[in-house]
């Protein structure tokens, strides 16, 4: 896609240039970011980037009830980001794919990298 530069070194499309991706395709999109926009959810998708887990497993690491993760494992499952497996009387559960854990280690390295240049321009001020 062409490019073109303002004066001030930013690039931007050309709005006849631009291809949004269809409704239903940023609802789903959408659909992904509310289901990690709760604490708890976002730390159960960090415990299981590491591992496939039981509900008691994860709810030793991410500090809640047994009953609260299920219920947040439900609303990841439903927005289709985790999956589980019965073994035995227990329920296991892991990362639906790869994509997920990438998505929250890009989000994590944004965070990272921009609280690293708010530091660097409280410094230069």
């Amino acid at each position: 896609m062409p490019k073109h530069s303002d004066s001030g070194g930013h690039h931007h499309l050309r709005s006849r240039d631009l291809q949004l991706p269809n409704d239903q395709e940023l609802l789903n999109v959408i659909r992904i970011f509310q289901a990690l926009s709760d604490l708890t959810r976002a730390k159960v998708i960090f415990a299981l980037t590491q591992g496939e887990r039981s509900v008691n497993e994860i709810a030793a690491i991410v500090g809640a009830s047994p009953s609260s993760v299920s219920h947040h494992l439900r609303r990841l499952r439903d927005a289709g980001l985790v999956e589980y497996h019965r073994h035995g009387n227990q329920i296991f559960y892991s990362i639906e794919d790869v994509h997920i854990a990438a998505i929250l280690e890009e989000a994590q390295h944004h965070t990272e990298h921009t609280q690293f240049s708010a530091v660097h321009r409280a410094k230069r001020k």
